[in-house]
């Protein structure tokens, strides 16, 4: 009994002793933190990796003399000696130097990250920014990369819309610096409204993310902006045809920097050949700050698009007189704004306090035209369509969130925040332009608690989250649990959980042209959405330099929502309704990243179905939903072929996506005395839904980039003071002759007709200039 005393004793003696060591690694050049470094004591092997705030600690390091190793691919390795004695150690700011990365892959991956954390998270896609400046084919576009991601798919190819993992659109959360962005593409383009010189890290969570985050379903693409240099002055400036893009970067004191940037676009082609005016603007500024052992970050960004596209002076397959005064297009403007204030203070060395207040609007308007004259000389009657929509969506959110990070024993860590959002939203639809919908609010409240534990060979997260809305006393809970198990060079992964969403979209498919906008509203009278998510992963080393991954997934939707636009009440007013449904989903995804032989990347295949049951469609049996794509193939490859040479390729191959082939319309008509007008509904009566697909897709595009050591680009950054410049090529659409109709519609008595915005390849030239 006595001996048993003694050990005990020694053994809390050994815990007390043991003390944690914490830090932030910096850039030695620019200043800014770094995402991603491995820090960890060779003996051991016992380490951690940074944040996003270049943070990082380790736990329960016994007492003495040892050594700290920071390592990172693009950082040259440093080593620093530290005595340790019986009290928490904080080492400040370490300076790392960067290296080139001639040859090297471009991507990173770490342990343990912003918002992933690589030894749990089942469902990720991250991306290092320094792949969009690699492959020119991405346009250096955050959306144009996730579209590669195995979980995305991509319905319609004119509409930013995606879907991840059998989910709708409206399931997907999009964050800049924490900020939840709606809308966050360049009308008609599907391109982020992101200035990519301004991003520092892209993550994407699809699916068995863990009880921090809340209000959607599907997925979380979570993108971080830069902080600015700490000692100079640096920025990019990219003139092309298409506009001007610009950053700059700087610092304001000792304590703080600055970064600023913007773009305004335009499409030469479709304004001077097609006659359809179009601009698009986004900026965004980071002012970042620290006292002590708290840093502050101010974040702003601003989005304004503007287009008046005539899609008839694009038609294909048309016969010459089959309609006179033929028009059909739409004109859409949208804005976005958000302003935020983040703060993260260092309470103890083991003890982490994190804040967050912001706004984010966003204000959409879309109209559709669709008309034709048929002249009937038999009768002498023309017969006249004029169709026009407008569709508009106002949105207000305030968020405030707190949340504290305790690591709290060895290999342990707790987890605990709250939530407050404040949502306004309004909606207008009709045949004309009219007035909004009175302002919807609602006001949700969460809290969450999470515990995670780390042992040799395993690894083990459970947490709860707990939300409602103003409209209902009672609590939602959220359960969520994941499990990591090493066996030899594999890790197996299996993560379940419950997720809650208050919002949804409406659904204009049928009454636009196209739906490239999400217009929101709330579910204040209805039960929110829900789903149960089921995902088991295996990963794998194959080589020292490549992983593969196979995951499966299930996901029950037991609540969802079908939002449409019913018959009107008036001559030009729309109003919509929400239907309760249920649905599925299912799949099994694969994903090879690496380098081999001088070439990097990865390669993906995923085989998915989703399906839908509401009780007005088909007597509620089940049917294929708007994003089902059985199979999609995809790849990102590029080769460094010198230090100043690389070239790169993009492939995407996908099964057709579901739609609906109309058999049958009823045509309703309003007479308006006083207006003497006759305003018009047309309703689908096709009994079918979804009853066929669409070809395939298939799509090849390739890039050239190289470093300018001479030749008018070199001179013009040289004369401008610039430090580098770069030469970029890309050619799409190398498979041309593969037909990829863009659209379909149907018009009676001749069928169906198709658009194809590209014909043949694109040659895009662009130089850019960096200082």
């Amino acid at each position: 009994m006595k001996s048993n005393c003694i050990l005990t004793l020694l053994a809390l003696t050994t815990v007390i002793q043991a003390v944690n060591v914490s830090g932030t690694v910096v850039d030695a050049r620019s200043g800014e933190s770094i995402v991603g470094v491995n820090v960890f004591i060779p003996e051991s092997g016992f380490g951690d990796a940074t944040d996003l705030d270049g943070f990082f600690i380790l736990r329960d390091v016994p007492a003495g003399k040892l050594t700290l190793r920071f390592s990172h691919i693009a950082y040259e390795e440093r080593d620093t000696l530290i005595q340790i004695e019986n009290q928490n150690f904080y080492l400040g700011e370490i300076q790392l130097s960067p290296v080139s990365l001639e040859g090297a892959p471009v991507e990173v991956t770490v342990q343990r990250n912003t918002i992933i954390d690589e030894d749990l998270d089942v469902a990720s896609f991250q991306v290092n920014p320094e792949i969009l400046s690699a492959v020119p084919p991405l346009h250096k576009d955050v959306f144009q990369i996730i579209q590669f991601s195995p979980s995305v798919t991509i319905s319609d190819p004119l509409s930013p819309q995606y879907y991840v993992r059998g989910s709708d659109p409206s399931e997907n959360l999009v964050q800049l610096d924490g900020m939840t962005i709606y809308n966050p593409q360049h009308f008609m383009s599907s391109n982020a409204i992101f200035n990519p010189y301004s991003i520092k890290n892209v993550e994407m969570l699809t699916g068995g993310f863990d009880a921090e985050f809340g209000g959607r379903n599907a997925s979380i693409l979570n993108i971080t902006t830069r902080e600015g240099h700490h000692h100079e002055l640096h920025g990019e400036f990219k003139p092309s045809l298409s506009g001007l893009t610009g950053a700059v970067e700087f610092p304001l004191n000792d304590r703080t920097t600055t970064m600023v940037s913007g773009r305004a676009l335009t499409d030469l082609l479709m304004r001077i050949i097609v006659g359809s005016p179009n601009l698009m603007t986004d900026f965004n500024a980071t002012v970042r700050t620290t006292w002590g052992k708290t840093s502050v970050r101010w974040s702003g960004f601003l989005a304004r698009d503007f287009m008046d596209y005539r899609f008839d002076r694009l038609a294909l397959f048309f016969p010459e007189i089959m309609f006179d005064q033929f028009q059909i297009g739409f004109r859409t403007q949208t804005s976005n704004l958000a302003l935020g204030v983040q703060t993260q203070t260092l309470v103890r060395p083991n003890l982490i306090w994190k804040n967050h207040l912001y706004q984010s609007r966003s204000d959409v308007s879309n109209a559709t035209r669709f008309g034709y004259m048929v002249d009937d000389t038999t009768s002498a009657l023309d017969v006249v369509l004029d169709y026009h929509s407008r569709y508009r969506s106002w949105i207000r959110e305030n968020t405030f969130k707190s949340q504290l990070e305790w690591f709290a024993f060895r290999r342990q860590v707790l987890k605990l925040g709250m939530e407050w959002n404040a949502l306004g939203l309004k909606n207008g639809s009709g045949f004309q332009p009219g007035s909004l919908s009175p302002v919807q609010r609602l006001y949700i409240a969460a809290g969450f608690l999470q515990d995670q534990w780390e042992g040799k060979h395993w690894q083990f997260r459970i947490g709860a989250r707990f939300s409602r809305d103003d409209q209902r006393r009672q609590w939602n809970l959220e359960p969520r649990a994941t499990v990591t198990l090493t066996t030899g060079a594999s890790v197996w992964k299996l993560a379940s959980g419950r997720y809650v969403q208050y919002l949804t979209t409406i659904d204009s498919k049928n009454d636009e042209f196209i739906q490239f906008l999400d217009y929101y509203t709330t579910l204040r009278r209805q039960e929110p959405m829900q789903s149960i998510q089921t995902i088991v992963s295996w990963e794998r080393p194959l080589t020292p330099q490549s992983q593969l991954s196979v995951t499966a997934f299930y996901k029950e939707l037991t609540r969802t929502y079908r939002s449409t636009f019913t018959a009107p009440a008036g001559v030009d007013s729309q109003s919509f309704r929400l239907e309760a449904g249920s649905g599925e989903a299912y799949g099994i995804e694969a994903l090879w990243k690496g380098s081999f032989r001088g070439w990097s990347g990865w390669l993906s295949y995923g085989w998915s179905r989703g399906y839908r049951r509401y009780a007005s469609v088909m007597q509620g049996k089940r049917i294929l939903y708007d994003g089902d794509q059985p199979h999609h193939l995809k790849a990102v490859i590029w080769l460094k072929l010198t230090p100043e040479i690389t070239v790169s390729n993009t492939f995407q191959y996908s099964s057709g996506f579901p739609r609906t082939w109309e058999t049958g319309q009823l045509t309703q008509y309003y007479y308006d005395p006083y207006a003497n007008t006759v305003g018009v509904y047309v309703m689908p009566i096709t009994p079918v839904r979804n009853n066929v697909r669409f070809p395939p897709q298939m799509r090849w595009d390739v890039g050239w980039k190289k470093k300018l050591r001479s030749g008018f680009g070199f001179e013009l950054a040289q004369y401008l003071g610039g430090l580098d410049a770069d030469y970029e090529l890309t050619i799409r659409n190398l498979l041309f002759l593969h037909r990829d109709p863009s659209y379909y519609f149907y018009l009676p008595r001749y069928g169906y007709y198709a658009y194809d915005l590209e014909w043949l390849p694109s040659v895009n030239a662009t130089y850019t200039i960096k200082f």
